[in-house]
């Protein structure tokens, strides 16, 4: 007796589940980091706690991609016929393209983010760099160097 067609589709599905869970967890910790963090100011945390949200759905769309894909194959399927089975295709390539674009907007904001904060840093450079040129420039003794 040979492995069943379907069970090819219920072996990625179980990976798609086991993923995606792993994937949970691992936002969980971070999250978790981040929103302990006493370092962040408002604009970082509100950015972690969007990111957190975009990345915990995409996961959970994993997790339920890893539940449709063997249900849509399975041999039950047959028993609600064409339509059951084309709204189950039309639910997971939905549910795919929800995920892309999850996975784009968490692209761009994380790169926005990162640019806004890039440009804070040298700001902040900026300003200590004229501070330490002041106080050279004040010499030694509180006056300016003639």
């Amino acid at each position: 007796m040979g492995i069943d067609d379907w069970q090819y589709s219920a072996a990625a599905g179980l990976c798609l589940v086991v993923f995606g869970g792993w994937l949970i967890r691992s936002h969980v910790v971070s999250w978790r980091d981040y929103r302990d963090d006493e370092s962040l100011d408002d604009i970082d945390r509100q950015h972690y706690a969007n990111q957190y949200r975009r990345r915990m759905q995409a996961s959970g769309a994993i997790v339920f991609l890893g539940i449709m894909i063997p249900l849509t194959d399975s041999p039950w399927m047959l028993r609600l016929g064409p339509f059951g089975w084309s709204l189950c295709v039309i639910t997971i390539l939905i549910v795919t393209f929800w995920i892309f674009v999850l996975a784009m907007g968490d692209m761009t904001a994380t790169r926005v983010h990162s640019q806004v904060a890039t440009k804070r840093l040298q700001r902040q450079q900026r300003e200590l760099e004229d501070q330490l040129a002041r106080i050279k420039k004040r010499g030694s003794n509180g006056h300016p160097i003639r």
